[in-house]
């Protein structure tokens, strides 16, 4: 399982609570980026430190945020044709 620290995500819509912000990030989501940034893509070579470190936090925030949007329209769709093979089952009232 993933090390979480923090970014932003909306709650899933499966859910009959209204739509919230959680701050999640990725330990090893950002590890991969900052990787990927700095052996393949490069970073600007005018920027320091701090600019890159804020650029970098940024990269895995957005992917991360990415990742779990996916994940949870995935989520969505897998429980859909669940229910449907079902006739129905698991729905709430």
């Amino acid at each position: 399982m993933w090390r979480v620290d923090h970014g932003t995500i909306p709650s899933s819509s499966i859910s009959s609570e209204p739509v919230r912000k959680v701050r999640i990030v990725s330990e090893e989501i950002s590890q991969i980026g900052t990787r990927v940034w700095t052996e393949h893509i490069r970073i600007a070579e005018e920027w320091g430190p701090e600019q890159t470190a804020t650029f970098l936090r940024g990269e895995a925030e957005r992917m991360t945020n990415q990742i779990t949007v996916m994940s949870a329209e995935a989520q969505e769709v897998a429980i859909a044709e669940w229910r449907a093979r079902h006739d129905g089952q698991g729905r709430t009232r």
